[in-house]
Formats: C-alpha cells, structure tokens, sequence
C-alpha cells in the first residue's frame, strides 16, 4: 500500500511525501529537510529481536550521511553514522551501549576528518575538509544524532577560511604589513 500526500512547511516549502508499507515489515519514508536542500530516506524495519531504523541524507542528490539506529523495544542499543563525500565513506561514529568510537577510513584518501568535544566531553561536531583545507561538509551533533549543516554555512566558513588564510600570507611578506593585515580581519569581522 501506497500513501501520497503534502505537507507546508513553515517556510512555505511543499513538500510531497510517499509512504509505503510492505508486509515484510519495512516501512518507508521519504522527507525532505525545512531549507530546502537535504533530503531524508528512511527505512525502518521490524525484526524478532529489534528493529533498526536507517536514514539516508543526501545533500543535492549525493548521499553525505548514513545513520543507523537500533532499538531493543524502546531502549537504542546502538547507532552508526556514516560520513561520506562523493559517495566515498570518509569517517564512522558509532555508539553502543554507552561506548562510543570515531574511526576515519583508509578510503577517505584526500579528505581529514576533524570531531570536536563539548565542555562535558560530549560530541558536537564533525567536519570533513581536503587534504589542502577546504572544508566540504560538516555535521552538527546534538543528543547524539548528527545532523549535516546547511550548504550556506559551509560557504561562509570556506569564505572566512580563504580570508585567514590570505591574512598569514602577508607573514611571508617583507614588509612587516601582518599585524596591519589581522587588524583590518578583526575590524572586518567584530560585529558579525
């Protein structure tokens, strides 16, 4: 069975959604983020011992996350998320039963991966960049799940980037110009 229908969001987005249910206990759903340019898969899936929830992110039409949730009853026993950049797995966050780990992959070549801690060691952030610094997806973390950022704020972290960047340029210059340089980026920057 198929069901079709249309949700407004407060933004005013349409947003046509489609649900299925199979009899073998697989439920899907498909939605869609409130700005516009992540979409969500879901699957959830009954079985004996648990059920797993999987949700596919994708950021223009390229998966960039993967979580995977299972549930003993109502209790999560474990969770994985999967980063990935250009359909490559860059990095895994995985949590089980109060543990947790951060592995980045060997097929990640050309990309770091960066996972950045709270005050009370909790995760708050993992951030994927080139092996030249650019930054090309992060995922803010909140109660554990990861969610990617919007593609707004990628680009302006990437601007600021560039712009420090060219700051320490002028460290190589002769002319003794870097404070006059940190100066004018500080004054640029104060009420932003």
């Amino acid at each position: 069975m198929t069901l079709k229908f249309k949700m407004i969001l407060r933004s005013g987005v349409v947003v046509v959604c489609s649900m299925a249910v199979l009899l073998s206990g697989v439920f899907f759903v498909l939605s869609l983020r409130a700005d516009g340019e992540i979409t969500v898969v879901t699957t959830m899936y009954k079985q004996p011992h648990y059920d797993k929830v999987q949700e596919v992110f994708l950021r223009s039409g390229k998966t960039n996350m993967i979580r995977v949730t299972a549930f003993e009853g109502t209790n999560m026993v474990s969770r994985l998320h999967r980063f990935l950049v250009d359909d490559k797995k860059v990095a895994m966050f995985w949590e089980h039963r109060g543990t947790s780990s951060f592995t980045v992959l060997e097929e990640a070549g050309g990309f770091m991966s960066d996972i950045e801690f709270g005050a009370s060691n909790q995760v708050t952030m993992v951030s994927i960049s080139t092996d030249g610094g650019r930054l090309v997806e992060a995922y803010g973390c909140t109660n554990g799940l990861f969610q990617p950022i919007d593609t707004a704020r990628l680009k302006k972290a990437n601007e600021l980037g560039t712009e420090i960047l060219e700051v320490f340029e002028e460290i190589k210059k002769p002319d003794g110009k870097f404070l006059e340089a940190v100066d004018e980026f500080v004054e640029k920057h104060r009420d932003k």
